[in-house]
């Protein structure tokens, strides 16, 4: 019996400043695929570099219009700080991309998949054009009203996270629907077999996916208190050191000025230790933090088709709220020691400097901190 395989198309609309974001959507994509999560379904991502080739229409516009032709399923948009050029037809083609999946959708809610997604980390001050920024905000107020779900990301690691989040679901909603996709799918002189496998694979279980997630969060929960740990012994060292220079300055010697850059010199060398020691963490929370979520989404994949037990369930909401609040207070723990070190005077170049990394390495941490907070938050809301 003839077998087909069902090909879902992702069109990639965006301005040009979201790259890492377009790749990482190509990069997920290969990782559902090679996993085979369920068979003769695959994805396919189209963009106008790659999927479209030189030729003449009344812009550059209308040209990828007429070569993508709509030809896909699932239209999945991003904006950060360029809204992009206006078309002769719209205020820029990334909108008109999104104005013809929308006209789709409203003629066919089964013939188009909407994904938004907006960028909020911060826009390097040479590259900030206000109207662009203006005509991005007008846009997102506008689609919130038309019924536009989005999502808003910081930083690259939890868009990864989002997007491998969304196509999953995506990926499960599908096979849920198989059987409708087979009847309305036209085939005159075969019959469609999908195979259908367990959309976690068969390689672990629930038990199994949900420990190897709290492991990784326990690892987590560690490198968060070694966080703690090295802004208390920053903060105790400063207070002793700031005790020593009101001592200093109240006294009379006239070795005064000597004695205030020494001691701002001792406290430069204290915010090296400090950037030394801290500096890893963040990329160990990352891939912890990318392990045990994709391992809980599996976990959940699993309660929500197969075990829908409330204990069970309130279990592992129950952990992923302990970690939030770990992060919650090593957050607020370093914006904290953060505004402490940018009010200090660079008195010293060696102190302007150790201070300047500090506050860029907490600045940092602490925006990806507030990421895995918003995306912990995500994961509650919508995976039951």
């Amino acid at each position: 019996m003839p077998k087909t395989t069902i090909e879902y198309r992702i069109f990639i609309a965006s301005p040009s400043d979201v790259d890492d974001e377009k790749n990482t959507i190509k990069e997920v994509v290969d990782e559902l695929n090679n996993q085979s999560l369920i068979k003769n379904i695959k994805f396919e991502v189209l963009d106008w570099k790659s999927s479209t080739h030189p030729s003449v229409g009344q812009d550059a516009q209308d040209v990828i219009n007429n070569q993508i032709n709509d030809d896909f399923d699932i239209f999945i948009g991003i904006f950060w700080s360029r809204f992009g050029a206006a078309t002769k037809r719209d205020t820029s083609g990334t909108k008109e991309e999104f104005e013809r999946a929308f006209k789709r959708y409203t003629q066919n809610k089964k013939s188009v998949h909407i994904m938004m997604y907006f960028k909020t980390s911060p826009i390097d001050f040479d590259k900030i054009d206000p109207e662009q920024i203006s005509n991005i905000k007008a846009f997102k107020d506008d689609i919130s009203n038309r019924g536009v779900l989005f999502s808003n990301f910081n930083h690259i690691s939890e868009f990864q996270i989002l997007i491998r989040r969304h196509l999953t679901a995506l990926l499960n909603e599908i096979s849920n629907n198989i059987e409708d996709i087979i009847r309305e799918t036209p085939e005159e002189n075969s019959i469609i077999v999908l195979e259908k496998t367990n959309l976690i694979n068969d390689e672990l279980g629930y038990f199994e996916y949900f420990e190897l997630g709290n492991l990784e969060i326990t690892k987590m929960q560690v490198e968060i208190e070694k966080l703690g740990k090295e802004i208390e012994d920053l903060g105790n060292s400063m207070t002793k050191k700031a005790e020593r220079l009101n001592t200093i300055n109240k006294s009379s010697v006239a070795s005064k000025q000597r004695q205030t850059k020494l001691l701002i010199d001792k406290s430069a060398e204290d915010l090296n230790i400090f950037n030394r020691n801290i500096e890893p963490i963040p990329t160990a929370i990352s891939q912890m933090f990318n392990s045990s979520m994709t391992n809980y989404n599996k976990a959940f994949l699993i309660h929500r088709d197969y075990i829908k037990n409330e204990e069970e369930k309130e279990k592992m909401i129950g952990v992923l709220n302990t970690l939030k609040q770990a992060m919650a207070k090593g957050n607020d723990s370093l914006v904290e020691m953060n505004e402490a070190i940018k009010s200090l005077p660079p008195m010293t170049t060696s102190f302007r400097k150790s201070k300047e990394k500090a506050t860029g390495l907490m600045t940092n941490i602490t925006d990806e901190l507030s990421s895995y907070i918003n995306v912990i938050d995500e994961i509650i809301n919508t995976s039951f």
